[in-house]
């Protein structure tokens, strides 16, 4: 279709650009028109879940393409063709997750096995279950693709930063994801997670199909005779893996720092349950870590008014107003 690698590179660059404003359009109508479900990016079955879907889509194709295209180059070339099998799975991957986009298959695969395994004021409570399910296989993916990526570095240095790209803002979105109950959410901040989270998201995932497609445009400029031998750097990857430690480290401190916020929702699951004097407890609990936290004073409000304490429960509600007066 396209006879030059210039060719090919304009016709990538022609459809990046919509791609990106659409991301754009879905953060600006975000903020300036919340609620509207049909643009949430909070919400499912909507546009940006069915966007961001496809787009998962469109990196699976281009890895599926990148198999036959490597495999062309590695027979060329005289090097083993089993390199180009790492594509298969990069792309298995990939489709996957646009199912699972569409689907929303990872918030409700042992979610509620997994709460029910956890002591009700256990720290983890603060995390979304999901994380905790898939976190081997999270470790696994970032490995995996920390290797494909590295053993071509030498070969198309594109590809690795690209491809980095992509996987260093897919972490930070889970890295959001995983701290919005223990941060965000107590500080009112929830339409900020929502909104760094699902950009980091789908940005990364365009890094992902630019550098893919770069690479097959790479593929075709090599000739013989000085074509790096590729190899996996497996101290690198080993050092990538490990590094996840950070965000998980950034994670822990958020809900240690934030131990108000797992009181409160304690408080809620003893009030879900009718347990009065354990729920008030929890509220206090949590307000004489953080006595401006406006929530724990609503919620307490909630469990006075429920056990018949009007004057305790007066002066609750009259502490969240006066916190929080924007709040409805």
């Amino acid at each position: 279709m396209w006879s030059t690698d210039a060719e090919r590179l304009r016709a990538g660059r022609v459809v990046l650009a919509p791609l990106l404003l659409v991301q754009a359009a879905f953060v600006a109508l975000q903020l300036g028109a919340p609620g509207w479900r049909l643009v949430d990016l909070d919400r499912e079955h909507n546009l940006p879940t069915w966007f961001h879907g496809g787009l998962l889509a469109l990196v699976a194709l281009l890895a599926l393409d990148l198999v036959r295209s490597e495999a062309r180059f590695l027979q060329r070339t005289r090097q083993s063709q089993a390199w180009a099998l790492a594509w298969f799975v990069v792309a298995g991957g990939f489709a996957y997750l646009a199912v699972d986009e569409t689907l929303v298959i990872h918030e409700r695969l042992l979610n509620r096995w997994v709460r029910g395994q956890l002591a009700t004021a256990s720290s983890l409570q603060l995390l979304l279950a999901w994380l905790l399910v898939f976190l081997p296989a999270i470790v696994l993916s970032v490995a995996f693709l920390l290797a494909a990526l590295s053993a071509r570095a030498r070969l198309s240095p594109r590809l690795v930063a690209w491809g980095g790209a992509g996987l260093l803002l897919w972490v930070l979105a889970l890295t959001f994801e995983a701290t919005t109950r223990s941060f965000f959410i107590p500080r009112n901040l929830y339409w900020l997670e929502v909104v760094l989270e699902e950009t980091a998201e789908s940005v990364g995932t365009t890094c992902f199909a630019w550098g893919f497609w770069r690479y097959r445009i790479e593929l075709g400029s090599w000739g013989q005779g000085r074509v790096p031998v590729f190899a996996v750097p497996w101290r690198w990857v080993a050092a990538g893996t490990v590094a996840l430690a950070i965000p998980a480290g950034a994670v822990g401190v958020s809900i240690a720092w934030n131990s108000y916020a797992l009181h409160t929702y304690v408080g809620d699951d003893h009030l879900n349950a009718g347990r009065l004097e354990a729920a008030v407890g929890a509220y206090r609990t949590a307000l004489a870590t953080a006595p401006n936290y406006g929530r724990a004073w609503y919620r307490l409000g909630v469990a006075e008014l429920r056990r018949g304490d009007l004057a305790a429960a007066e002066q609750a509600f009259a502490t969240a107003a006066r916190l929080e007066p924007r709040n409805p």
